[in-house]
C-alpha cells in the first residue's frame, strides 16, 4: 500500500561491460612493457578496462601512439580499441596533461570485455570497474512510482542525462527541495533543463 507514497530508482554510478563469464584477461604490463622496449619511460600506469600513462618525458606521447598503434596492429589480444593522447585528450574532455599533471599523458581504451589484470593466473575476473567505453557510459535509470502521472508510465527516455541530475531530479519527484542538496549547488545542477524527462 505505499506504491503512491514511495519513488524507488535503480541506477548505478558506472555501466559495466556486459558479459556471460570471464572477461578478457590481459596482463596489465603489457602496454608500458612495449613503451619502455621503445625507450619511452613510463613514471605511472592504472589499468584496468582502460589504461591511464603518465610519461617520464610528455614530450614522448606522440611516439607512445605509434608504438601503441603497431602494438595493436600485431598482437589483436591485447584489446586496444583507441589510444588518446595529445589534442585528443582534450577533445575527448579529459584536459591537457602540459597543465594539469592529473591528466595521464596517453589513455588506451580496451575493447568492451578485455580488462587488464596484475596475475593473468587468477583465470578470472567478471567484471571491471569502469571506464570510459560506451558500455561504461551508458548508465541505466529506472524510476517506478504508483504516483507517476499516466502520461510518464512507462515512457522511455533517451536524452543524455547527466549522473549529477539523478539526486536532483529524484528530490524534486518527492516534492523536496533539490537546491539544498550541497552537490547539487557545487555542481550547479538543475533538473530544469530535463523537467520534461
Amino acid at each position: 500500500g505505499l506504491d503512491s507514497s514511495t519513488l524507488v530508482i535503480l541506477t548505478a554510478k558506472h555501466g559495466q561491460s556486459p558479459r556471460l563469464g570471464s572477461a578478457t584477461l590481459v596482463k596489465d604490463s603489457i602496454i608500458p612493457d612495449a613503451l619502455e622496449a621503445a625507450g619511452i619511460g613510463v613514471a605511472q600506469t592504472t589499468g584496468d578496462d582502460v589504461a591511464l600513462l603518465w610519461l617520464k618525458n610528455q614530450s614522448q606521447a606522440r611516439q607512445a601512439n605509434l608504438v601503441l598503434t603497431a602494438l595493436k596492429a600485431s598482437n589483436p589480444n591485447v584489446g586496444i580499441a583507441d589510444i588518446l593522447f595529445g589534442n585528443g585528450l582534450v577533445q575527448a574532455g579529459f584536459g591537457n596533461p602540459l597543465e594539469d599533471n592529473r591528466t595521464p599523458d596517453v589513455i588506451v581504451k580496451l575493447k568492451p570485455g578485455f580488462v587488464l589484470v596484475g596475475n593473468l593466473a587468477s583465470k578470472v575476473k567478471r567484471a571491471e570497474h569502469g571506464g570510459f567505453s560506451k558500455d561504461d557510459t551508458n548508465v541505466a535509470l529506472i524510476v517506478s512510482s504508483g504516483r507517476l502521472p499516466t502520461q510518464q508510465q512507462g515512457l522511455i527516455q533517451a536524452n543524455k542525462v547527466d549522473t549529477t541530475q539523478i539526486a536532483v531530479t529524484a528530490l524534486e519527484a518527492l516534492g523536496l527541495n533539490p537546491d539544498a542538496l550541497q552537490g547539487a549547488k557545487l555542481d550547479n545542477c538543475s533538473t530544469r533543463t530535463n523537467s520534461s524527462s
